[in-house]
Formats: structure tokens, sequence, C-alpha cells
């Protein structure tokens, strides 16, 4: 199992929000893995630069409003606890 975020990180409110699910992670012996929601890919490697994120960032675009519906996000984040078959078994941060 393993803790995906979503979060444009640029955003102010991303920060305490992936400090909240790297907590979490922490917690619950889960690995973290952070998809970036930024404008372009240099300003995700930028922002994750500025965040000091250690944890795999992946990029995704600014596509919030076109993520699959499984993925819903509320205020354009959102984090999900994904079983070893891939699929979402949980969201513990909301």
């Amino acid at each position: 199992d393993r803790l995906v975020v979503f979060a444009a990180l640029w955003h102010p409110s991303s920060k305490p929000f992936i400090e909240k699910a790297r907590n979490w992670a922490n917690e619950n012996d889960k690995p973290l893995e952070v998809i970036s929601l930024d404008w372009n890919v240099d300003q995700a490697r930028r922002e994750a630069e500025l965040l000091n994120l250690s944890e795999q960032t992946l990029f995704a675009g600014p596509g919030q409003l076109s993520l699959d519906a499984q993925w819903p996000l509320s205020n354009g984040r959102g984090a999900f606890l994904i079983d070893a078959s891939g699929r979402i078994s949980a969201r513990p941060l909301d």
C-alpha cells in the first residue's frame, strides 16, 4: 500500500497538506508519492525543491478538472491510499 497525494505545489495550502500526509504515511509505515498539479514541469520542479520534497514526486499537470472521476479532489488536492492491486482503499486525510 502507498499514500498518493495530488496537489498544486505552488499553492500555499499544499505545504501543510503534504506535511500532514507525510506524518500520516510515517505513522502508518506507508510510502508517500506526490503528484504535482502545477502549471508546468519546471514550476513543479521548482516548487518541489522549495518544499524540500524527498518523496517520489511526479508531474500530472494542471488538469485537476480532467482527472478521472475516481480521483475526486477537494480544494484542488486529495490523498488516496492505494492497495497492492492499484485500487483506492481509503481517503485517510478527508
